[in-house]
């Protein structure tokens, strides 16, 4: 199991980020207002975020559920 890494964002939240199988990163940013941000990292610079998707709650329960699916 990859390590994921906790990130305090002051005034913002907290961002986690892990490795996958592949090789790539991806993140969540949980902002103190509630809403979460998905976090997908360059494939040739992983410190660099290429793209950035807002959630909204009705969504990241979308999400949660399709992840949570066999």
């Amino acid at each position: 199991m990859p390590e994921v890494d906790e990130t305090k964002l002051p005034g913002v939240g907290v961002k986690h980020d892990f490795p996958t199988e592949q090789g790539k990163r991806v993140g969540v940013i949980s902002h103190f207002s509630g809403r979460r941000s998905l976090l997908l990292y360059d494939s040739d610079e992983p410190d660099s975020c290429r793209d950035t998707i807002d959630l909204n709650e009705n969504e990241q329960r979308i999400l949660a559920a399709l992840l949570r699916s066999e």
